[in-house]
């Protein structure tokens, strides 16, 4: 397959195209209010000084509510590791032909679900209680981050208790 030439009228030397480039950049912005997502056009970008910048949270507040959601991270990355074997362990014990061991195996796999998920509930309540505490009090804070951790919470600790009920149901179903 053969490609049409340019002509020389068309193309431009290379060292033109660069300094045109220079020029433009320097003169335009890179970005505009329209080029960031969720911003109104047509709007003015509003100059904000270092004394009107808020940060999301108090110090204290953010440590506290950090470190529920790590509660909550430890309890998904220890069910991310562990849930291969443990779905392993629970259809061996389903087989009709499973012996005790295997079925006992399923168990005590189903038993460390459980666990895991009594832990991202305990972080669930206390991420509650903790939102409870910050909206009843004057402390500013942002309501996104809050809704944000909270279903963080809210999801992992769901998350344990849908793979749990049908890993149960399972179980409870082997042999039949």
């Amino acid at each position: 397959m053969a490609l049409a030439a340019e002509s020389p009228a068309d193309s431009e030397p290379s060292e033109v195209v660069a300094q045109q480039s220079d020029t433009t950049r320097s003169a335009t912005p890179r970005y505009t209010r329209q080029d960031v997502p969720g911003s109104l056009q047509g709007r003015e970008v509003a100059e904000v000084t270092l004394d009107e910048i808020k940060p999301a949270f108090s110090e204290a507040t953010v440590l506290a509510l950090n470190a529920i959601v790590r509660r909550s991270l430890q309890a998904a990355g220890q069910y991310t590791r562990s849930i291969k074997s443990v779905r392993a362990a629970v259809a061996t014990a389903k087989r009709a032909e499973a012996t005790q061991a295997q079925r006992e195996a399923a168990q005590a796999a189903l038993a460390r679900l459980r666990t895991l998920h009594e832990q991202a509930d305990a972080a669930r309540l206390d991420m509650d209680a903790a939102a409870a505490k910050l909206v009843a009090s004057d402390e500013s804070y942002s309501e996104e981050l809050l809704a944000g951790m909270m279903q963080y919470t809210i999801d992992v600790e769901a998350s344990l208790a849908n793979e749990i009920h049908r890993l149960d149901w399972k179980q409870l179903s082997a042999g039949r």
